[in-house]
């Protein structure tokens, strides 16, 4: 794949960076709130939160293409046993942006949603649909191929789809992490 370098230059940072946050959520439980009424040991229990998440959410996206490969002639067999080594591609692909963007992105809409006291899961599951909705209103405004074009209406849905599913996936697993109230915030 043209991605082999990325998973191979990222795999050791995310190892590292996992394990960093391992100890900082650990020994960060006791501290005081200091970040958005979170300390330490919730961000970095929020962070892991999201990156389980996005491996739960990297094991079914290894199954979906075990399928496809399946369709495309490969036995079932063998696809499964590809199914690990997948998972693991797809994960440590992802992750690095996923913290980035939950860094750039996501605190400061957390910032956002605590000052109208929606600082919770579901307050970030909608935050991370108004986040996943980004892409699909660029592509509505600049379409990237002739189809999107012509489609304008279908490929703004299949693109908010992809991205709908994954933001939620993971902002679900941060808010879970970080043990943020289910509706409303104190």
């Amino acid at each position: 794949m043209a991605t082999d370098f990325a998973v191979q230059l990222f795999e050791l940072p995310v190892l590292v960076g996992i394990i960093a946050l391992l100890c900082i959520a650990f020994l960060g439980r006791k501290r005081p709130p200091t970040f958005l009424g979170l300390n330490r040991g919730r961000v970095a229990l929020g962070y892991l939160g999201a990156l389980s998440a996005l491996l739960i959410y990297s094991v079914f996206d290894a199954f979906l293409l075990a399928r496809n490969k399946v369709s495309f002639g490969m036995t079932i067999s063998e696809a499964y046993q590809r199914i690990p080594g997948w998972t693991l591609y797809l994960f440590i692909l992802a992750a690095p942006f996923v913290v980035f963007f939950l860094t750039i992105l996501g605190f400061p809409a957390l910032a956002a949603l605590r000052r109208v006291r929606l600082g919770s899961v579901g307050g970030v599951l909608i935050a991370s649909q108004l986040v996943a909705a980004l892409p699909s209103v660029v592509l509505a405004i600049f379409p990237d191929n002739l189809w999107c074009e012509s489609h304008r209406l279908e490929c703004v849905g299949a693109t908010y789809a992809a991205t709908a599913i994954f933001c939620a996936t993971v902002a679900f697993g941060f808010g879970l992490g970080a043990n943020l109230p289910w509706l409303r915030n104190a």
